[in-house]
């Protein structure tokens, strides 16, 4: 299995120099310019930004440590898929790549994985371990694409190259750049019109870096039509230790879902967690990460599944961990605005749900420690979805209920026109909508009430009101807001907000300079609820999750 990693990292380093690049046409016997990388690297990733599909066929051979010959034949095909109307961020393209190899003692090898918005697919039929099917989740794919950012690696266990997702070479020769320095200058291979980027090793540079090639110079051949590189060479001293060939390159080709699946004769996949020989290097590879970074793994960090209300008491739920069928996970649920004495009298339990209804874990009973409740639950499957999280308590000898989406909906914002968290508010018969924003770089806060969920229409308070926000996350403390001053109370755009002697803007903290420091840092949240009263009515506002607005 390692040999075979090997070798995969080996082919796929070239298969990403299997690129297209933009530089301008050099002009026979110009003079050659010095670097010129950068330039060819922002010319290449406008193309791979405008480019939807591609599908590669390439040869390769080379030599590894201690002199074994290796050769190589393979394909990579990439597409992006149509970008969804109001998505957050890109989607993930799809990655496919095949590889089969053969040493200079006549073992040979196949290795074909697929990535997709399930994960990977990896097929194997290894020369000492035999053929497997390895199935690689989601969360462990961002692990370890966390993990390459770390590492500033590309070549990670399990994983197709991370650089196919630049398929036409712009973060290639990015890192090659930073060892190698490069001219360029016309010329010609095969017979084939171009421009050749030779680089030589910079100096002072560890020999023995493993993210750093091995070569002491390379040359990269960039055909002219179209513009693509076609061969890439690695030498140590005058031998050629890698050199790489591109036999057929399509850009903008159809490819179905078909074209994203991988030969596993009819195995069935196991979990790669299931398989000890690819594990361990995964775990070797995150660990080395979570040293360098100072951080957990992704899938090990906390997630905010957002705030539900039972039986009258708010509880922020936080998920620790990945969630997976047969093993043990954590939540927490931190109860703002409780006494750790009364925390410890609830009788809570906690469990998984399909969308059915369908109970897919025990009902756990929640663990009292400081002001959170701990469960450990273990889903018998996750493939139900969409998942949800339901928490109960017993009250007056009945139990109340309230449940989570498992995706983490839950903890939404709602976003007013002002970049602060929205929320409902009523008294008296009348109700309004409120817009809080918290401010992280100074702990500041600022309110705005309104008759409608737009904003239009100001709800208008007397200029001396006084509203009164509770953070259950800080034991139920209670801070006041005013108007900023009783002439135009400015807005923080200068804007004027007073209207008839009224206003419907407060601010915190107000003249007496109270402290806001407790409030500071982009990581604060807490359930909050907004009071105020007007004409001897006291307005509540829904509880709902403050946290610092978006920058």
């Amino acid at each position: 299995m390692k040999r075979t990693i090997v070798v995969s990292a080996l082919w796929m380093v070239a298969v990403c120099g299997a690129t297209f690049a933009q530089d301008p046409a050099s002009r026979p016997g110009a003079k050659a310019q010095v670097d010129p990388v950068d330039g060819v690297a922002e010319a290449i990733a406008a193309v791979e930004r405008s480019a939807r599909s591609l599908r590669m066929e390439l040869s390769s051979r080379g030599r590894m440590p201690g002199g074994l010959e290796v050769s190589t034949r393979g394909e990579l095909r990439v597409l992006r898929e149509t970008q969804p109307d109001g998505a957050a961020a890109p989607v993930a393209p799809l990655l496919y790549s095949r590889l089969e190899y053969s040493f200079g003692e006549g073992l040979t090898g196949r290795v074909e994985s697929a990535q997709t918005a399930a994960g990977v697919m990896m097929f194997e039929e290894d020369p000492a371990f035999g053929a497997v099917l390895l199935r690689i989740p989601p969360a462990v794919v961002g692990d370890l694409e966390w993990a390459g950012r770390v590492l500033q690696r590309a070549d990670l266990p399990g994983m197709g190259d991370s650089r196919a997702r630049a398929p036409l070479g712009s973060q290639m020769l990015v890192e090659l750049g930073r060892a190698f320095t490069f001219t360029q200058e016309a010329g010609e291979n095969g017979g084939v019109a171009g421009t050749w980027l030779r680089g030589k090793r910079k100096p002072g540079l560890d020999d023995q870096d493993p993210d750093l090639p091995l070569a002491d110079r390379v040359e990269v051949f960039v055909g002219a039509a179209p513009r693509a590189v076609r061969t890439v060479r690695h030498y140590v001293g005058e031998d050629v230790v890698q050199e790489l060939d591109v036999t057929a390159l399509e850009l903008g080709v159809e490819l179905g879902e078909d074209a994203f699946a991988v030969d596993a004769q009819d195995l069935r996949p196991r979990d790669v967690k299931s398989y000890q020989p690819m594990w361990e290097q995964i775990e070797q590879t995150l660990l080395r990460a979570a040293v360098k970074s100072g951080e957990v793994r992704p899938s090990s960090r906390e997630k905010q599944l957002g705030t539900l209300v039972v039986a009258g008491k708010p509880f922020l739920l936080v998920q620790l961990g990945e969630l997976m069928a047969g093993v043990g996970i954590t939540f927490e649920a931190f109860a703002g605005g409780l006494a750790s004495s009364d925390l410890k009298q609830l009788e809570a339990h906690l469990w998984i749900e399909a969308g059915d209804g369908t109970q897919l874990s025990r009902p756990e009973k929640g663990v009292p420690g400081g002001d959170r409740l701990t469960f450990q639950c273990t889903p018998t499957r996750v493939d139900a979805a969409p998942l949800r999280v339901v928490m109960s308590l017993r009250r007056d000898g009945r139990d109340a209920r309230a449940e989570l989406p498992l995706d983490g909906s839950g903890h939404r914002r709602v976003q007013g026109p002002h970049r602060g968290v929205a929320a409902k508010f009523g008294g008296g018969g009348r109700t309004g909508h409120l817009e809080l924003e918290l401010h992280a770089d100074d702990g500041s806060l600022e309110l705005w009430l309104a008759a409608d969920d737009k904003h239009a229409q100001p709800f208008d308070l007397p200029l001396d009101a006084a509203v009164e926000v509770e953070f259950a996350a800080e034991d139920g403390r209670k801070l006041t807001l005013h108007a900023r001053n009783s002439a135009q109370n400015e807005g923080r755009d200068g804007k004027p907000n007073v209207r008839g002697g009224k206003t419907n803007y407060f601010v915190f903290p107000g003249p007496d300079g109270e402290s806001a420091s407790w409030l500071k840092g982009p990581g604060f949240q807490s359930v909050v609820t907004v009071r105020f009263v007007v004409d001897g009515q006291t307005f509540t506002s829904e509880k709902f999750v403050l946290d610092a607005s978006p920058r």
